[in-house]
């Protein structure tokens, strides 16, 4: 996703020690690139001002705002590294802001690179320079957000929007920090203005389809990562985040289909490769799931809720064996995992080892007392076991505690047999 960055168009030429004639002619060849590539920026042609600027270097090593232009070219691009040593190159060549503008485009070299308080500095000292200096207030806003400063970015970027209206960034910034404070009603008003004013503007459509999400409006979602990608066709959260507004609606076909396109564009992508397998499991395709859970694992194997889930599928085909060593492995990561215990209860029931999964259930109930279909499992197995004052205990526990419409009807049959 590419912000809209909004940057100043001119710089002052460096003096050169020549004649007059040949700086003449120097300055007719450098200002036309110069100001192509800060028009480049502008209009967001990251790589055709990557090219100018790259030019203008090969001139001049020197030349530290041609650094800082490329650097920012290069962020555009989302090539962070490159951005990064092109920011370091031009502060090593002693790049010295001399106006309110200047200080801006320092501070934004500052704030990519993670260096909040020399970007605040900066902005700062932009605004001190120039009090009316929009994207002054707008980028020091940004910087209060990554530091979770939200009061006083929302402040920044309400000074950003009254001096500039026109600022579609800005509304989206503003957007962006009020979903921070969960006022999803208020981002997705600055983000609709954002879009009315820019409807190129691919961030604002993702992150208005964010608060859509949260706000469990999955249609309105789903139709907003749809301009996103209509915008930037290989967008991989996009489809990551259109795929989950799907899989919370059930729809799992589309959501497969979009989590398979995510994978495509980055196949390390461990999180949509799990929730894929998640998709595959809810629809039944059970080796589809363990396959994605192995490259998931692969790829990322802390994490142990893929232990579980692939422990989930092999209990599904019969590998019994194979479930236990993964919800043993999940436990081993997170003894504090409850879905392990439970899910290997059952599991040692369809093995028939009941005394185990009882201790399993026993374990879910200490970790998660409120856990109805627990109690459900354990006291179905004491039933089974002939232990029918702690299975009507357990069943009846369940019901109080809300069980899911699906054990109901059998808790309630059992419970009518033992006090009959």
């Amino acid at each position: 996703m590419l912000n809209k960055f909004f940057l100043p168009l001119g710089f002052t030429l460096l003096a050169l020690n020549a004649c007059a004639s040949s700086q003449i002619k120097l300055e007719l060849q450098s200002s036309p690139s110069i100001n192509q590539g800060l028009k480049y920026l502008e209009q967001e042609q990251f790589g055709l001002a990557v090219d100018v600027f790259t030019e203008i270097i090969a001139d001049d090593a020197e030349d530290a705002e041609a650094w800082l232009n490329r650097g920012l070219a290069y962020y555009g691009l989302r090539l962070h590294e490159q951005a990064n040593a092109d920011f370091e190159k031009a502060f090593e060549s002693g790049f010295e802001p001399t106006s309110a503008d200047m200080f801006v485009k320092r501070g934004r070299a500052y704030s990519i690179g993670g260096n909040f308080e020399r970007a605040l500095e900066d902005f700062n000292e932009a605004i001190s320079i120039a009090p009316n200096h929009s994207e002054a207030y707008l980028r020091r806003g940004h910087v209060y957000t990554s530091l979770g400063e939200i009061l006083l970015a929302i402040s920044d970027l309400d000074q950003a929007i009254a001096l500039d209206r026109s600022s579609a960034l800005a509304y989206q910034k503003r957007g962006f920090a009020k979903a921070q404070l969960e006022d999803y009603d208020g981002a997705i008003a600055d983000f609709d203005t954002a879009v009315a004013l820019d409807p190129q503007f691919t961030q604002a459509y993702f992150d208005r389809a964010t608060a859509y999400t949260e706000l469990g409006d999955f249609g309105k979602a789903i139709a907003d990562h749809d301009r996103v990608l209509e915008l930037d066709p290989q967008n991989v959260l996009a489809y990551y985040n259109r795929a989950k507004a799907y899989d919370d609606q059930d729809d799992l076909e589309q959501a497969i289909r979009d989590y398979t396109r995510a994978i495509q564009i980055f196949p390390d992508f461990s999180t949509a490769l799990y929730n894929r397998g998640n998709a595959y499991l809810r629809s039944e395709q059970y080796q589809l799931a363990i396959a994605d859970y192995e490259r998931a694992i692969a790829l990322d194997p802390e994490f142990g809720g893929t232990y579980v889930n692939r422990g989930n599928a092999y209990d599904k085909v019969g590998e019994y064996g194979l479930a236990i060593a993964d919800f043993n492995r999940a436990l081993e990561l997170n003894p504090q995992r409850f879905l392990a215990y439970y899910n290997r209860g059952i599991t040692y029931r369809n093995l028939g080892d009941l005394e185990k999964a009882i201790d399993d259930w026993t374990q879910v109930i200490f970790l998660r007392p409120e856990e109805a279909s627990a109690y459900f499992y354990r006291g179905l197995t004491y039933n089974e076991l002939d232990e029918s004052e702690r299975a009507f205990a357990d069943l009846k526990m369940a019901m109080n505690l809300g069980l899911d419409p699906e054990f109901i009807q059998a808790a309630e049959d059992i419970l009518e047999q033992l006090d009959s």
